[in-house]
């Protein structure tokens, strides 16, 4: 996933920030470290980062002018959706020398642990 990321110019965090903005923003910056697990301080400097290199926006609540919304700019999402067509095709390149039932067990694993963090 670095080697990825790296690609895009991006760290694995600023990653992280980048995809749960567009896939449940707008979000505040509270919001962004409680679904990612970011220290506030993290979470400030990759947002700052982000914003500078335009691939965010910031705009003010209108249900409440106290908070300030983070959402992907089209420059952002355009990073995004080359990075995430990087990570399919590099996903592809680590599956296919798995046989069949490596893969099918790969996939049970994934999917207990998935269900065990839901579960927390």
């Amino acid at each position: 996933m670095n080697q990825v990321c790296q690609r895009f110019g991006l760290k694995q965090q600023q990653f992280s920030v980048l995809n749960e903005i567009i896939w449940h923003g707008p979000l505040t910056q509270k919001e962004l470290g409680e679904r990612l697990f970011f220290e506030k301080s993290n979470v400030s400097k990759i947002v700052k980062i982000l914003f500078e290199r335009k691939w965010i926006g910031v705009a003010v609540a209108t249900h409440d002018r106290r908070l300030t919304l983070l959402s992907e700019t089209p420059e952002g999402f355009a990073t995004w959706e080359k990075s995430m067509q990087a990570f399919r095709e590099s996903s592809s390149e680590l599956i296919s020398i798995l046989s069949e039932n490596e893969q099918l067990n790969a996939i049970r694993f994934l999917n207990t642990l998935q269900n065990a963090f839901k579960r927390k």
